[in-house]
C-alpha cells in the first residue's frame, strides 16, 4: 500500500456567529428529499386519554397527527413545577423511509431525547422555549442541526447536531469525516486563537471530544459551540470553520518506513511528507543537508549522520536519533515532523501512520 494523501480540509477561521432561531423549510434535495418531515409543536392541553397513553409509552414525543388539528403536534413531558413557562413552540424533524428501519427509529429517538432533555432543563423563570432545526449536506454527508432557545429576559441558545454518511446512512463523528487527528488539530486551533485573542474566550476552555457538534455545508466543516461554552459574550454561537480542501491527511503504511536500530524510533522518508504538505526539499549533496521550504521560507533543516536539527528560529535541537540516507533518500525520525513542521500524527494498531495538518491559506 502506498502513501495516500487525502485532502478533505484548511484555512481555520474562528467566527462568532449571532444565530437566529433555525426555521423550518431547510429541506434536503435528492436522496433525502422525502426522508425528513417537519413537525410543528403546538401547546395542546393534555386530556386524560392522552395522559394515559403517554404514560404507557403508546405516544412518543412526536410524530402523531391529531384529528381535527391543523398540523402536527408534539407530546412533551408535563411542565409541573415550571409555572413560569408560558409557551413551548417551534418545529422538529423526523426521519422517515430510511433503508434501515432500526437506524431510522434510533435517529428519531435521539431527536426525542434532545426535546425531552430541553424540557427537563427548564427553570421556573423561563418564559418560553422554542425549537428549530436546519439540514445541511455536502461531501457525501448530511447533518441535522437542532437548536432550542430559552428566554427568561435574556435569550440562551443550545445546539445539538448529528451527521449521516450518504453511503450507508450511518451516524458519524468528527474523526469519521476528517481522520484520526482531527480532534487534536481542532483543539490546537482553538488554543492558538485563544492565545491571540484572549478577550474572546472564557478563562477556562474544555477540549472538545470526537462526539462534539459539527455540520458540513458547501465544502466547509464547521464545529459549533453553545452560547457561553467558549465565550462570555451573550447571544453568540461560536463556530470554528475549516475549508475541506485545506485539511490534509497523509497515510503511510508499515512497509514504507523503518525503525532505527538504536532505539526503534520510526524513520520516515522526507520527500514523502514534503510532497503531501506543500514543502519543497533542497538537497545539498556536498554537505548532505536537507532543507524544507514553504512559501519561500525555510521551515526546517537536517544533516545526514548529525543529531542536530533546526527550525524556523535556526536553533539547533537534538532528537532521538540522527537522519539517515537509504537508497539515495533522506529519512528523519517521526518526531521531527511534529517538532519542526507542526504536523500531528497517530499510529494505528497495524502500524499505519497518519500525518495531518490544517494549512492556513489566508
Amino acid at each position: 500500500m502506498k502513501a495516500k494523501k487525502m485532502s478533505p480540509i484548511g484555512k481555520a477561521v474562528i467566527t462568532a456567529v449571532l444565530c437566529a432561531v433555525f426555521t423550518a423549510g431547510s429541506c434536503l434535495t435528492g436522496v433525502f428529499a422525502s426522508e425528513i418531515k417537519n413537525y410543528k409543536i403546538y401547546e395542546i392541553p393534555e386530556s386524560q386519554d392522552t395522559k394515559e397513553a403517554r404514560e404507557t409509552s403508546e405516544i412518543k414525543a412526536f410524530a402523531e397527527l391529531k384529528e381535527n388539528q391543523s398540523g402536527y403536534y408534539v407530546y412533551g413531558k408535563p411542565l409541573d413545577g415550571k409555572k413560569g413557562v408560558t409557551s413551548v413552540r417551534g418545529e422538529l424533524p423526523q426521519f422517515r423511509n430510511l433503508p434501515d428501519e432500526d437506524q431510522c427509529a434510533s435517529l428519531n429517538e435521539k431527536i426525542n431525547r434532545v426535546y425531552i432533555a430541553a424540557l427537563d432543563s427548564l427553570s421556573s423563570d423561563i418564559r418560553y422555549i422554542e425549537f428549530g432545526y436546519k439540514t445541511t449536506s455536502g461531501n457525501g454527508f448530511m447533518t441535522v442541526v437542532l437548536q432550542y432557545s430559552k428566554y427568561s429576559g435574556l435569550l440562551e441558545r443550545t445546539v445539538d447536531t448529528f451527521t449521516l454518511r450518504f453511503e450507508d446512512f450511518k451516524e458519524v463523528n468528527i474523526s469519521d469525516v476528517l481522520g484520526p487527528n482531527a480532534v487534536k488539530i481542532i483543539n490546537k486551533l482553538i488554543t492558538q486563537d485563544a492565545k491571540r485573542n484572549p478577550s474572546k474566550y472564557n478563562s477556562s476552555i474544555a477540549p472538545i471530544t470526537d462526539e462534539h457538534d459539527f455540520y458540513i455545508e458547501d465544502g466547509v466543516f464547521s464545529v459549533i459551540f453553545d452560547e457561553y461554552e467558549l465565550t462570555p459574550k451573550r447571544a453568540e454561537l461560536f463556530e470554528l470553520t475549516l475549508a475541506l480542501t485545506d485539511y490534509i491527511n497523509l497515510y503511510i503504511s508499515k512497509d514504507e518506513y523503518f525503525s532505527a536500530t538504536s532505539n526503534k524510533i520510526k524513520m520516515i522518508q522526507a520527500k514523502q511528507v514534503a510532497d503531501a504538505f506543500d514543502y519543497s526539499l533542497v538537497w545539498n549533496a556536498q554537505k548532505q543537508t536537507t532543507k524544507f521550504i514553504r512559501d519561500e521560507k525555510e521551515a526546517a533543516s537536517a544533516a545526514i549522520g548529525i543529531n542536530a536539527y533546526s527550525g524556523r528560529d535556526f536553533k539547533s535541537k537534538k532528537l532521538e536519533t540522527f537522519p539517515q540516507l537509504r537508497d539515495g533518500r533522506t529519512y528523519l525520525p517521526i518526531t521531527f515532523y511534529e517538532e519542526f513542521l507542526n504536523l500531528v500524527y497517530t499510529v494505528d494498531s497495524e502500524g499505519r501512520i497518519c500525518f495531518s495538518e490544517y494549512i492556513d491559506r489566508k
